[in-house]
């Protein structure tokens, strides 16, 4: 297939003419730009390129240009590398005077689509209307993006405080409703259960399929349910029990509910928290309190990391279950990890140490600009050196090793500072909401 060109894109012998590039790109340009991209593989330089400034307006022609060496000229991206098409100055047939400031500008053209037309979410380009409005605002979040955002948070239960990815702008009812009924009634009814769940003068009927909400007065310790009659006590919110305590009770109904169910109390507001799927982090839905699954202890960012002994290293996969790791076993797993890391850490070094500076001398022009003999003396030297800083390394890894350790402990202070903090915000921010 031929490829043509709009008649005002000529090129003289120095390439395309500045004056002609424009940094504004047009709903036409923007919709190819997109489709060459995420259709077609193409990188956005090169659909930037090929678009706005060669002017093709329709994808087989694009196709063309961009696939075929002898057509483009050479672009310098300062790696000796066409950035068209990744490929040496011999395989063009000419070369643009203008390269630089042709990448200039298209990086520039780059950005500005970066920062208006970006999803803050998949970082994938989209038109305008595929984005969210909120508010009759455009947010740079695609409308899938912000459904499956929504549709997580709600199964999440985390409907307390929904805000937009994309600024922190708070999410209304209205946005979720026009995203899907369907995911709207769930959200109404999980904000229900939340509110009901920490108003102390409202319980759901504890009656199977009644779902009616039993509202208690002041003084009142025993409501009857208004549809199935049933007594319902106000301390514990289930059935009223005479001849038994609130504590009993609960320890019974919590039991009959957790067989054959993976269930834990929040450490901190002793909420239930069910475990359906999902990794071994663990966020209460309730007062933000966050724990993990298989120890019980507060989260840290290095919890789960190998190299830490007081977590549980490689520990946070869903398919790892709480109920086969014993008290006993993780101590001696945290041991185990614990020595594998110092006697590993030196055979790492001792592999890793050559190949760094090897690598390192490949990549500078000095070694390329050489002949094959004085190659070979410049790899062994640096396999050598390689060695040499083996012994230097295993003496900084052991006297480093204490201050390591102090340093962990320092760092879990400071992160359970954090996450009390965390946990008071949380509390504050459900008083005031029902006050």
């Amino acid at each position: 297939m031929n490829y043509v060109k709009f008649e005002d894109d000529k090129e003289d012998g120095n390439g395309i003419r500045m004056e002609q590039i424009s940094s504004q790109i047009d709903l036409e340009e923007l919709q190819l730009i997109i489709d060459l991209n995420q259709v077609y593989g193409f990188t956005i330089f090169q659909c930037v390129y090929v678009v706005h400034l060669k002017r093709y307006r329709t994808i087989q022609d694009a196709q063309i240009y961009l696939q075929f060496d002898e057509i483009h000229g050479y672009i310098d991206q300062g790696k000796n590398e066409c950035v068209i098409c990744n490929k040496g100055r011999q395989f063009h047939n000419r070369f643009d005077e203008n390269s630089e400031k042709q990448f200039k500008k298209i990086k520039g053209i780059i950005n500005n689509l970066y920062e208006n037309q970006q999803c803050c979410v998949c970082y994938m380009l989209y038109l305008d209307k595929d984005f969210v409005n909120i508010n009759k605002k455009k947010h740079q979040i695609c409308q899938n993006c912000f459904y499956n955002y929504l549709r997580q948070q709600i199964e999440e239960s985390r409907v307390s405080n929904l805000k937009c990815p994309h600024c922190d702008l708070a999410i209304r009812d209205i946005d979720i409703l026009e995203q899907s009924e369907e995911l709207y009634r769930k959200y109404i009814k999980c904000h229900q259960n939340l509110e009901i769940a920490i108003n102390k003068n409202k319980a759901w009927c504890p009656t199977l399929n009644c779902n009616n909400v039993i509202e208690f007065k002041q003084d009142q310790k025993i409501q009857s349910c208004n549809y199935c009659k049933v007594e319902v006590c106000k301390e514990c919110k289930q059935r009223a029990h005479p001849q038994q305590s609130c504590e009993d009770n609960l320890q019974q109904v919590l039991n009959e509910w957790q067989e054959n169910r993976d269930t834990q109390q929040c450490p901190r507001c002793k909420i239930i928290v069910e475990k359906i799927n999902g990794c071994n982090h663990m966020t209460c839905q309730l007062c933000q309190h966050e724990w993990c699954w298989i120890c019980g202890s507060d989260y840290t960012s290095i919890h789960y990391a190998i190299f830490n002994p007081f977590g549980c290293p490689a520990l946070m996969p869903g398919w790892i279950r709480q109920k086969d790791w014993s008290y006993l076993k993780l101590i001696i797993w945290r041991f185990i990890c614990f020595i594998l890391l110092i006697l590993l850490t030196p055979i790492i070094v001792i592999v890793i140490a050559p190949i760094l500076f090897i690598t390192k001398l490949i990549q500078t022009r000095f070694y390329r600009d050489q002949n094959c003999y004085i190659k070979s003396c410049l790899l062994t030297l640096a396999f050598l050196s390689g060695i040499i800083v083996i012994p230097i390394s295993i003496i900084v890894f052991v006297i480093a090793l204490l201050p390591t350790i102090i340093g962990l402990i320092v760092f879990y202070y400071d992160e359970r500072k954090r996450l009390e903090f965390r946990h008071q915000t949380a509390l504050s921010r459900h008083f005031q909401q029902n006050v």
